[in-house]
């Protein structure tokens, strides 16, 4: 068992839904995301991006950074 990484596979609607809305916050950060993609149709994704980084004094995973990215990507934030 790997435990550098998490390995997603297909099951359900509501779960490949939110599958898909997370690869699509990942493709807007991380530039070859089809590295992720396996033949069988399951993703395997690095567990380092879960590990926790220093933003501003508050501690974040680094996922979440990608969603905040994502989210207000279109705004102009001052």
């Amino acid at each position: 068992m790997d435990n550098t990484q998490i390995t997603l596979y297909p099951s359900n609607w509501l779960y490949n839904a939110g599958v898909i809305g997370f690869l699509k916050v990942l493709e807007t950060n991380i530039k070859d995301i089809d590295k992720f993609f396996l033949p069988n149709d399951s993703v395997k994704i690095d567990l380092d991006l879960f590990n926790v980084k220093k933003i501003k004094s508050v501690e974040i995973p680094k996922v979440i950074e990608y969603l905040i990215n994502y989210l207000v990507s279109d705004e102009e934030l001052n």
